[in-house]
């Protein structure tokens, strides 16, 4: 498997350096589209908090129990929706792109790997054609 994988290297330095690129893109391009969505779902659960927090005069929504305010119960609970909804949004989207930022990186890495084992192929391979010659 050694043995496959530095040939890989080797052979396709390359098609590596040319997938990492299309990756670094593609994170770029992911994340000019996830900015706005992530900033309208923070502001909605920004505001829905501090609202229900300036009616109930209190410090903070996620120590408070829901079930226990009988006027503001709906509110409260769409609120904390709000706020784990945005979290878990985040989450799940850093997470994407941090996949894709190691993949690039590995990518990377094993395009220097093979150009430099490449290099150093090509470069025995003149010094014997000249040696034979």
């Amino acid at each position: 498997m050694r043995t496959w994988f530095n040939e890989y290297l080797i052979n396709n330095y390359k098609l590596n350096f040319k997938a990492a690129i299309i990756i670094a893109g593609v994170i770029l391009t992911g994340w000019i589209q996830l900015v706005p969505i992530l900033n309208k779902t923070e502001l909605e659960s920004k505001t829905a908090q501090y609202t229900i927090e300036e009616k109930l005069n209190i410090p903070r929504i996620q120590d408070v129990n829901c079930n226990k305010l009988v006027n503001y119960k709906a509110e409260c609970n769409i609120t904390k929706y709000k706020i784990k909804h945005h979290e878990e949004l985040v989450d799940i989207n850093l997470t994407g792109l941090t996949v894709m930022l190691v993949l690039g990186i590995i990518l990377i890495l094993c395009s220097i790997s093979g150009y430099g084992q490449n290099y150093k192929k090509e470069k025995e391979v003149k010094r014997i054609k000249i040696i034979i010659s």
